[in-house]
């Protein structure tokens, strides 16, 4: 069961309950939710969660947000579930800490995913996500597979100095400029078959334990 704020104003949540909590239609969430055992947002103009911390799971299932999302060092004792929404802005999760899956199959995201040094206890899927500019997974540490096969991304991919201990799975993607994965861990198999680059690629000084399918279509639009 939730607790439903559907205020119109900027929500601060710092001293909120120890429940759980639906958010819809708010303007920001402000601070951090340090109590709430599970988050749930439905549609907002921005959404705000810099610093929070949230017990068990934060979703964002078809989540409608027509500005950016903000989850930037927040702390998620369970998953973090963003499938299948729809971010007009950006969608930032830089620094953030997930002790289970993040989950952002099918999410459109109108400017920049922003992954750089998240921490993830399990899988992190991003399978047929859309990104109209850069989605940057620098220094990003996976605790199994990362899997973004058949996502579309508009400028740059970038997984520079990251740490993925499972598979790393691009196959299918389609990135219009460049794609950067210099000083990479790999503990499976390193997969971009099929992936279409438009520009540059960059392979650098990575290591992989598994198995090898490179890119195929470099310098196609």
């Amino acid at each position: 069961m939730y607790i439903i704020c559907n205020t119109q104003e900027q929500i601060n949540l710092a001293e909120g309950p120890d429940a759980d909590l639906r958010i819809e239609f708010p303007l920001n969430l402000d601070a951090s939710v340090r109590r709430a055992m599970n988050v749930q947002v439905v549609s907002c103009r921005d959404f705000d969660a810099r610093g929070a911390t949230i017990g068990r799971d934060f979703n964002a299932e078809k989540a409608a947000v027509r500005g950016d999302f903000n989850a930037e060092n927040a702390k998620i004792g369970g998953d973090f579930n963003a499938e299948n929404a729809a971010v007009r802005g950006d969608f930032n999760a830089k620094s953030t800490t997930i002790d289970g899956d993040f989950n952002a199959r099918g999410a459109m995201i109108g400017r920049d995913f922003i992954a750089a040094n998240v921490t993830i206890g399990r899988d992190f899927n991003a399978r047929g996500a859309k990104i109209g500019r850069d989605f940057d997974a620098y220094g990003a540490v996976i605790g199994r597979e990362f899997y973004a096969c058949g996502a579309t991304i508009g400028r740059d991919f970038s997984a520079t100095s990251a740490a993925v201990r499972g598979d790393f799975n691009f196959a299918n993607a389609k990135i219009g400029r460049r794609f950067y994965v210099t000083s990479l861990t790999i503990g499976g198999d390193f997969n971009a078959a099929r992936a279409t680059i438009g520009q540059e690629i960059s392979i650098v000084g990575v290591k992989i334990a598994g198995k090898q399918y490179h890119p195929v279509n470099v310098g196609v639009k």
